[in-house]
């Protein structure tokens, strides 16, 4: 008996969300925006099996597919796949597959249809595309046998028509199709290889005149290898950035909400005085789009660096102002709530200083009525021990106050810098000491602390974390629900470590639950610079990854709890990226919504303005 292995390859369609939609128009349906991003398009399919809206039709040797709205359009006939678009028409025809120059001739066949999904059979080879409300996904399902088993990657050949030219993305995962204005009308979206294990495989996209290529290097994959792309829904800049503003230092998300920070915006004469950036989703979905409001502070002053870190919770966004981290510029956090009329340019609603701190602003926080502000570099006797300080929202509201309570550690030394960073979920703290040693070593320490009933009061923590393998852990961190994330990027390519809340609340330990790490990184990339958590996922960037073009990787829970492991579920670019660019500066995640900072990106002529992207 013959032994056959099966390749799958699969591209998703931005918008029957988009099964290819107008880049500036993406659209997000109600019905999945609330969902896990990973699950989306599993989810999508299903639904699509489901709703005769997305069924396939066959008349008179063609079939036809759309998407709810009617808008976008696709058609199958043995000449291969069209897609039609207010913006204009784009063909693909599946022409043949083999190995480096070798390739096969694909035979010419008429589709099959069935409830949601279109066939094309070749022989060994099946092309097949699937609709529902997250897109229009393309896929190839391949028998390997010998006739193809030749030296060189895999490659498959597909030719293009229409009205666009196609423009490959700088790091060879996605299209760009241009309109005769040069306009991006669609997106043919980002590619990604991987293998049955989750196994990162190298894949990439060329244009050779009017055919694509994708090539995949699957000399050590084991299968079936999966090529699934994310799709990019929007790149955000600021409207009046100039060079060097950093936007996308840090970044929040929550909802249909996100702010980016840009703490080295001017104001005025001020230099580095920093400003954040609100970007609301428009009710068309997520778009290339400038910002809905700018926040300043009314006291600004050269090198507060407002913007350094920012938080988010409903109509609150807090924004830290570490300064000079000077005992004469403490630094201080400054909140502002959403007007009713909805956000617009403004000024702070509140600012938060501390007794005692320096550096203050470091690192935000906030869930609810409670916002936490790292200080590490706090004045006390221990020169750089670190604080955390807790303010409560009065009844009155949020105006101008010292804080609520100040938390430290039961065994602080000079030089721990607790409150590198914080993070808070419900009624539970974390703080980050990344340069605490143990021994002669720097491990990192988190210290958690846990709302008394009575309210929060000045404190010790009620747990610490550790992990004997750990190199100045808790430079990044995260907290959602009972599931603790700390980036060590100072470990070899980097780490994420994972603790999860045992049954009976926090407590001390030396044991992690899980500790990720990318199978694919190679070289110092950085990889947990920056990390974010919610639901059953954890997001992590490697803003060093490509020559600093950076990466952020997806880790989805498995079944039965995290555990450690190299294989992502997938791993996101930016398709305008350039070397130095730092995707992945910052990271957040909301629902199905990732936001993602790039503060080093090059905006027009403008080196180090900054971006964010939402995927």
């Amino acid at each position: 008996m013959h032994s056959f292995r099966k390749l799958f390859l699969s591209l998703l369609f931005p918008a029957m969300i988009a099964s290819v939609a107008p880049a500036a128009e993406p659209q997000k349906t109600s019905s999945l925006s609330s969902l896990p991003l990973a699950d989306q398009v599993a989810i999508s399919t299903t639904i699509g099996k489901d709703s005769s809206a997305f069924y396939a039709r066959a008349t008179a040797g063609t079939v036809e597919m759309q998407d709810s709205a009617g808008t976008m359009k696709a058609s199958f006939t043995d000449d291969g796949a069209r897609l039609r678009t207010p913006g204009g028409n784009w063909g693909l025809h599946f022409l043949g597959y083999g190995r480096a120059d070798h390739t096969i001739a694909a035979e010419e066949v008429a589709p099959s249809a069935h409830a949601n999904r279109v066939e094309y059979r070749r022989g060994t080879l099946t092309e097949w595309y699937e609709n529902g409300p997250s897109g229009l996904e393309q896929g190839f399902t391949l028998d390997h046998s010998s006739q193809i088993e030749r030296l060189g990657g895999l490659t498959i050949v597909l030719g293009l028509s229409g009205d666009f030219d196609a423009v490959v993305d700088q790091d060879g995962h996605g299209l760009s199709l241009l309109d005769r204005t040069h306009r991006s009308r669609l997106r043919y979206s980002g590619l990604q290889a991987y293998d049955v294990n989750h196994n990162a495989l190298p894949a990439i996209m060329a244009v050779d005149g009017n055919r694509l290529l994708i090539r995949v290097d699957d000399r050590k994959a084991k299968y079936p290898v999966t090529v699934d792309p994310i799709v990019q829904l929007a790149d955000l800049t600021a409207s009046d950035g100039q060079a060097n503003d950093d936007l996308g230092f840090s970044v929040a998300v929550s909802g249909n909400t996100v702010v980016v920070g840009a703490p080295s915006t001017s104001n005025g004469s001020n230099l580095a005085a920093g400003a954040v950036y609100v970007f609301v989703m428009p009710s068309s979905g997520w778009a290339n789009e400038t910002q809905t409001a700018k926040l300043t502070a009314s006291d600004a002053a050269t090198s507060d660096q407002m913007g350094w870190s920012v938080a988010i919770s409903g109509n609150t966004v807090v924004a830290g102002a570490p300064s000079t981290c000077l005992p004469t510029k403490p630094g201080k956090a400054y909140v502002f709530v959403k007007p009713g009329s909805g956000w617009t340019n403004m000024t702070q609603t509140a600012e938060l200083t501390s007794t005692d701190g320096s550096c203050s602003g470091f690192s935000v926080g906030t869930s609810g009525n409670a916002i936490v502000v790292g200080a590490p570099d706090t004045s006390s006797a221990l020169q750089d021990a670190g604080a955390a300080y807790v303010y409560v929202k009065p009844t009155a509201g949020w105006g101008n106050m010292t804080q609520t309570a100040k938390l430290t550690a039961s065994d602080t030394l000079a030089g721990d810098e607790l409150g590198y960073a914080v993070a808070i979920s419900g009624t539970n703290i974390v703080g980050s000491a990344p340069f605490k040693k143990t021994g002669p070593l720097v491990l990192g320490e988190l210290y958690v602390y846990e709302q008394p009933s009575g309210g929060w009061i000045d404190s010790t923590e009620n747990a610490h974390l550790t992990a004997s393998n750990s190199i100045s852990m808790g430079l990044s961190l995260a907290f959602a629900g009972t599931t603790i994330v700390a980036g060590d990027p100072d470990n070899s390519d980097g780490a994420a470590f994972v603790y999860v809340q045992p049954s009976g609340g926090w407590v001390t330990t030396s044991s992690y639950n899980a500790e990720l790490t990318a199978s694919n990184a190679t070289g110092r990339i950085q990889f947990g610079w920056s990390v974010a958590t919610a639901g059953k996922h954890i997001v992590v960037g490697a803003n060093k990854a490509t020559s600093s073009k950076g990466t952020v990787y997806i880790y989805t829970e498995p079944a039965g709890g995290w555990m450690t492991t190299s294989q992502f579920t997938a791993q996101l670019h930016a398709t305008d990226g350039v070397s130095g660019a730092q995707f992945g500066n910052s990271v957040s995640i909301s629902g199905s919504t990732i936001a993602i900072g790039a503060n080093h990106q090059t905006v027009g002529s403008n080196s180090d303005q900054g971006a964010a992207y939402v995927f």
